[in-house]
């Protein structure tokens, strides 16, 4: 076949074929009518350790759920009277693609009039005394011309400068709150704890053993402080975020417990077993 005559070769990585799309659902379903609140995500490390020093946590009641797929991976509450926190155990860990929506999704239900998001962040090992405890918290701020900078903000003094990565759940709600024009905060808080590499495969939701089933809310609060692994100085300042705390009492659903189970189901790394040159694989 003479190439100038005939048409070229095909091979396989070609198509004439559109790229097939990622086609996530998500969903958020919210029990009581909380628009106009501030909003604040918490996830991962950083929010295992605000449940477990926050005094209150043990009496936040679940007033709502978040889903991709059909699969539960949050739930919402509101730890005072102005505030609407959703908590998403696993960010890391959600559907590809299921970030964009499920942000979207939150923000539209919520309509808050500030958006907080709280991250983990690994400080680099080859930076000279860059272990979590010793590194700062950071922050990314937007604050449109016709809003004004919410007072408890100004706790945040280091901003994240270049070069930075706002990636997943927190770049996604992030986004969606400049989108909707209101003040958005994205809080960075150090954390010994691995996240998976972008490569690794995501998978559904761990099953949550019957031991962990079977928890007091105690207990629970008992194993998160365990793991939290954020300092104190840190957590006070996140705390500060959630507002005056509504008054005690008990929850018939409580969110501590729904995240112990969730996150003492699945394993993570921790960054002191990854020695000079090691890899976490």
């Amino acid at each position: 076949m003479e190439h100038g005559v005939e048409a070229a070769p095909r091979h396989a990585v070609e198509s004439d074929e559109e790229e097939v799309g990622v086609n996530v659902h998500a969903a958020v379903r919210l029990d009581v009518d909380a628009r106009g609140r501030r909003l604040v995500v918490l996830g991962g490390d950083a929010g295992v350790s605000v449940l477990a020093f926050a005094n209150g946590a043990a009496a936040w009641e679940v007033l709502g759920d978040i889903a991709v797929d059909g699969e539960c991976v949050g739930w919402i509450t509101a730890p005072s009277a102005d505030v609407l926190l959703a908590y998403i155990p696993q960010p890391a860990w959600l559907a590809l693609g299921a970030e964009a929506p499920l942000a979207r999704r939150l923000v539209e239900i919520a309509a808050p009039s500030s958006v907080v998001v709280v991250q983990d962040y690994a400080p680099a090992r080859y930076i000279a005394h860059a272990l979590p405890a010793e590194a700062p918290l950071r922050f990314l701020r937007h604050v449109p011309a016709s809003a004004t900078m919410p007072h408890a903000w100004a706790s945040f003094t280091t901003p994240w400068e270049v070069p930075n990565l706002c990636t997943g759940v927190a770049a996604a709600v992030y986004a969606e709150a400049i989108y909707a024009h209101v003040p958005a905060l994205c809080v960075y808080v150090p954390t010994a704890q691995l996240a998976p590499h972008d490569a690794m495969p995501r998978t559904r939701r761990a099953a949550i053993p019957l031991a962990l089933q079977t928890l007091s809310v105690d207990e629970a609060r008992r194993k998160l402080q365990r793991i939290a692994a954020s300092e104190e100085a840190h957590l006070r300042v996140l705390v500060a975020l959630l507002g005056k705390e509504n008054g005690a009492r008990e929850a018939q659903t409580p969110l501590l417990l729904r995240a112990a189970q969730a996150i003492l189901a699945v394993p993570s790394a921790n960054m002191a077993g990854v020695g000079d040159g090691a890899m976490h694989m």
